[in-house]
């Protein structure tokens, strides 16, 4: 954490992400604005390995990303989550490089997602029946 600032410089540069330092610094200390105020997480910064759990490749975040493009009526047609997120997300090359790199490799990505503002828990299989939860659309 003590470095945090000075990563944020270092991140900001056009090579790196190209963003704004004090954009950088506050996701990075935990400080968001979430329309109601600013609010510091202490405990929900961001971090970028948490023993390879980070930078693994989700299915279940591909999933829930196009189950929220249906929410929201980007995508009219049902549409077969799996073979798309199969498709896109390749967890073989990262296992073989993680196996390479002695990186420990998530178990069970197909967990519930939870810690949303609005309180909704979205099962990446269901993602349909995940969608029909929130208030503002249904599919």
């Amino acid at each position: 954490m003590k470095n945090r600032k000075e990563l944020a410089k270092v991140l900001s540069q056009t090579k790196y992400v190209n963003a704004p330092v004090d954009a950088l610094e506050s996701r990075l200390l935990g400080i968001y604005d979430l329309g109601i105020g600013k609010h510091t997480y202490k405990d929900d910064y961001m971090i970028f390995y948490k023993n390879g759990e980070v930078p693994f490749p989700k299915k279940s975040y591909g999933i829930f990303f196009l189950a929220q493009f249906r929410r929201w009526g980007m995508v009219k047609e049902q549409i077969n989550y799996s073979a798309i997120v199969d498709t896109i997300i390749k967890q073989d090359f990262y296992v073989s490089v993680a196996k390479e790199m002695n990186i420990p490799i998530l178990k069970d990505d197909m967990k519930p997602l939870t810690g949303f503002i609005d309180g909704v828990v979205f099962d990446p299989n269901d993602p349909e029946g995940s969608i029909k939860k929130y208030a503002i659309r249904e599919v």
